[in-house]
């Protein structure tokens, strides 16, 4: 394995951070927090992280061990998926919305999977800080499904549920300043496309990916300011 195309499908998720009025400044920074499903319980990979970029503050990507540890090459897909991440995002939530899960047709009954932090998956505490963040930043987070674990540990699933958090949390010295933080949950759904199988007899993996973020994280922010002011 040389590259992170080699490991499975790409899956990216966009997560919007907004200050309505004047910027933190010295009463703190923001940071998000990830619980990243990383793995199976049986210690197989889940979602393999291969980068964090982050628009918006004066740190340009976020670092932790748990990203490309590995140290795999990126792939021309994700290059390119970077390239037109942006141009195609109001197009893609627009088609998105016209999606349908395809209609399983398999004979056997088959089985459906949730993998979340508190059962089924283990997941990394990590945090990606905000730095000198003014009324807005965006945090762009690759990561790859490692397909070899669907196929071998998930072949009789009709869909499989990866569930991980996100925290909008901030960090400050002022004992005066308080912020109450709600998880966020993110929600990656996978299903076996219907009517196409490998050489090895299992399904290939199609994934839709729920997120709500920028919403969330921005009504956040205007509850501590209001706090704040």
């Amino acid at each position: 394995m040389k590259t992170t195309e080699d490991i499975g499908s790409l899956v990216v998720f966009t997560f919007q951070v907004h200050v309505l009025g004047k910027p933190l400044g010295h009463l703190g920074n923001l940071e998000v927090e990830f619980d990243w499903p990383k793995e199976v319980t049986n210690g197989k990979w889940l979602l393999y992280l291969t980068e964090i970029r982050l628009d918006g503050t004066s740190n340009f990507h976020c670092t932790h061990d748990i990203i490309n540890p590995l140290n795999l090459l990126m792939s021309d897909e994700e290059k390119r998926m970077m390239r037109i991440l942006r141009v195609e995002e109001e197009e893609g939530e627009r088609n998105q919305k016209g999606k349908t899960v395809p209609v399983l047709s398999m004979q056997r009954q088959r089985k459906t999977f949730k993998l979340s932090c508190s059962s089924g998956a283990r997941c990394i505490k990590f945090s990606c800080p905000l730095f000198n963040m003014t009324n807005s930043a965006t945090l762009t987070v690759k990561s790859r499904l490692w397909n070899s674990t669907m196929i071998e540990d998930y072949s009789d699933a009709s869909s499989v549920l990866v569930q991980g958090k996100a925290t909008l949390k901030l960090k400050t010295t002022k004992s005066t300043i308080n912020m109450k933080s709600s998880p966020l949950l993110i929600d990656v759904n996978i299903y076996p496309e219907s009517g196409l199988q490998q050489n090895s007899g299992a399904p290939l993996w199609i994934i839709v990916v729920s997120v709500l973020a920028g919403v969330l994280l921005l009504a956040v922010i205007c509850l501590l300011l209001w706090k704040v002011s």
